[in-house]
């Protein structure tokens, strides 16, 4: 019998039945998916990539009365054409050419969950039969009789694009959106949350920590030059970009030396890159630039990450009447 996991409070927590790690700038978003996890109405989860959709979907199947029972995760890239009706719908021997007795993804879910990724990625066919299940909770399989099938599936989908408005895939259906917009969740990226990138990269760092060093006393942290430079970062890849980015600098770093300073990180940078600037050696203006906007105009940062003095980066932002972006 599946053990259902328990709310838990404080600063930063993971929940071990879906790996969702819960910060404060998370707080407002998880009050409303638990009041949307306790009912059965289909649910869209939205954010950058990286911001762990999926990993909030399967918290909400967790704590939703539906958490014992079957849930399968598809990509909605991976449904095309007859085939991929077939994986949702299921066949009958010879429903078409080839094709053997199967049961599909929607039967296999019954009672339970069906989480879809990257909605926006599906097709309209596929779109208008999504459509037709959520109208009227009723299948039939790929050669099967007239007579329909009553299904019970809980929908779960995660789009990182919007789907109504100029960012809205040309042939994505207005009515499926207008069908499922009454309950969104939205997870902010991590540049709209920086408070949070400390609480994350110590919580990476512990298992980092585990991993290259489980005999050490004492655990890794940052020095705070480090992770200034760390909230700085514009972070594309939200979580996931953050995670990779301090995996890299682990399998760079001493064990020995359980601070990690901001030279940690440069030098882990470089390593990657390939970037082996010489001493005495300033940027060009282009890397210039690209570098005070990937450290939000952080002078006193982008000074250290150059080797630059205050005064010389100002006057090059004058000469080139360079603006921040707004």
């Amino acid at each position: 019998m599946p053990h259902r996991p328990q709310p838990q409070d404080s600063l930063i927590t993971h929940d071990p039945s879906s790996g969702l790690i819960v910060t404060p700038g998370l707080e407002k978003m998880l009050r409303m998916a638990r009041k949307i996890a306790s009912t059965n109405r289909p649910l869209l989860i939205t954010g950058e990539t990286g911001t762990s959709k999926g990993v909030l979907a399967h918290w909400i199947r967790a704590h939703s009365s539906r958490w014992d029972k079957p849930c399968q995760r598809i990509n909605c890239g991976n449904l095309q054409g007859e085939v991929g009706h077939a994986m949702l719908f299921g066949t009958v021997e010879g429903g078409f050419t080839g094709a053997r007795k199967a049961v599909g993804i929607l039967s296999q879910c019954n009672g339970g969950t069906l989480i879809m990724d990257d909605l926006d990625a599906l097709t309209v066919t596929a779109q208008t039969a999504i459509l037709d299940i959520l109208d009227t909770g009723q299948i039939r399989p790929i050669g099967g009789p007239e007579q329909r099938q009553v299904v019970d599936v809980r929908f779960i989908f995660t789009s990182n694009r919007q789907l109504k408005g100029y960012d809205a895939p040309p042939d994505f259906r207005p009515d499926l959106y207008y069908r499922i917009r009454h309950a969104v969740l939205h997870i902010p990226s991590l540049r709209e949350r920086r408070q949070d990138i400390p609480l994350l990269a110590r919580h990476i760092l512990d298992k980092l920590k585990l991993e290259h060093d489980p005999n050490g006393d004492e655990p890794w942290s940052l020095e705070q030059e480090a992770m200034e430079y760390l909230r700085e970062q514009p972070w594309q890849g939200n979580y996931r970009d953050l995670q990779f980015y301090l995996e890299h600098v682990a399998n760079f770093h001493d064990n020995q030396c359980t601070l990690i300073t901001l030279k940690h990180l440069f030098d882990a940078e470089n390593l990657l890159s390939g970037n082996q600037q010489r001493p005495g050696t300033t940027p060009k203006d282009d890397e210039l630039f690209a570098t005070l906007n990937r450290l939000n105009w952080n002078i006193s940062l982008t000074a250290k990450r150059t080797g630059m003095c205050r005064g010389t980066i100002y006057n090059r932002i004058n000469r080139n009447g360079w603006t921040r972006p707004r």
